[in-house]
């Protein structure tokens, strides 16, 4: 059963302490509204742009478009704009893979299953970039990049003698 957003925002009306939403009633309305596979991670000081990226998969399109605009109704009913808090944007709401918002402290990643695999944001965020295969792997752009790259330390300043020109062409 899902709920309607009019008995929801009775029960939690309120703004959280360190953003509109604490991550424990975001957690709550996702769970609420049946999104699969919910992850919340924690990010440390020193990364500190949110305290929390949420992570969940959709069902389908239509189930992650609508998991995006319930949590953004929610939000809208419970911020403060004397406090500088403004309703987050849909991100990426043309797209069938990934819809996140930006809820102040808390970053919400709403992806398709293919997705969520694919960029497997889970082990980023967990393990770091070191330690993450995906992140490791060498794509075909990648490998495209290094054969047409160049190192500034094969040019030559213009005042030296370049050597590989002949006398005659000089």
């Amino acid at each position: 059963m899902t709920y309607n957003l009019h008995n929801y925002c009775n029960h939690f009306i309120s703004g959280g302490i360190t953003g509109v939403y604490d991550v424990e009633d975001l957690v709550d309305v996702l769970n609420k509204q049946r999104a699969v596979d919910l992850c919340v991670i924690s990010i440390p000081p020193e990364h500190r742009y949110v305290d929390f990226i949420v992570i969940v998969t959709g069902k389908s399109y239509k189930h992650m478009l609508s998991l995006a605009t319930f949590v953004r109704r929610v939000f809208k009913k419970k911020y403060d704009p004397e406090r500088g808090d403004k309703p987050p944007r849909i991100e990426g709401e043309e797209s069938d893979d990934w819809i996140a918002l930006d809820l102040g402290n808390i970053a919400l990643h709403i992806f398709s299953s293919r997705a969520r695999a694919k960029y497997d944001l889970e082990s980023l965020w967990c393990l770091g970039r070191e330690l993450d295969a995906r992140s490791n792997e060498e794509d075909d752009l990648i490998s495209v990049l290094r054969s047409h790259s160049f190192s500034l330390d094969d040019l030559k300043a213009m005042d030296e003698p370049d050597t590989d020109i002949p006398d005659d062409k000089k």
